[in-house]
């Protein structure tokens, strides 16, 4: 898959490049993956600087990430590949998440979906979420890459243990 998405954070929360030592400190090497996820997840979201540090996170997971930073894009990365999960943000600078799931979805996208998003945080827009667009979780922004990767874990299953 030759295209990749974004992330979209806040920079408290980045963890220094690979390679670079914060003052005083060495680099040591990153943590070994003990599981995978062997799926490919939809990641959309304008935001450049959040999809570069969801991305690793995901992929530290041994997932495939398609990276959308639009609605258009995200709508021909779906239609060009199997996805499994998609994480898809609530405003974009071409629409809107929850036009992009409903349109998605009646064009046959069966794959899970996390929503996130600083403004659909209220029970009202959960539960339409949910319930008519068949959201699997709704995440408030900001959130870390950590807990999405929680999020993606509980949803896609146990993970499959690398060969030694």
């Amino acid at each position: 898959m030759d295209e990749l998405l974004a992330r979209r954070e806040n920079p408290a929360n980045m963890a220094p490049e690979r390679g670079g030592a914060s003052r005083g400190t060495r680099p040591g090497p990153p943590p070994p993956v003990l599981c995978r996820v062997s799926k490919t997840i939809l990641l959309v979201d304008d935001d450049p600087h959040f999809r570069r540090k969801v991305t690793p996170a995901l992929e530290a997971l041994g997932a495939s990430v398609a990276e959308a930073g639009s609605v258009t894009e995200a709508r021909g990365l779906a239609k060009g590949n199997t996805i499994e999960l998609a994480i898809v943000d609530g405003v974009l600078a071409d629409g809107d998440g929850p036009a992009l799931i409903a349109s998605l979805r009646k064009d046959g996208f069966a794959a899970k979906v996390v929503f996130i998003s600083q403004f659909w945080r209220d029970p009202k827009s959960t539960r339409v979420l949910q319930g008519e667009l068949k959201v699997s979780a709704v995440l408030a922004k900001p959130v870390t890459p950590e807990v999405l990767v929680q999020e993606v874990e509980r949803l896609l299953g146990p993970r499959q243990a690398e060969p030694t």
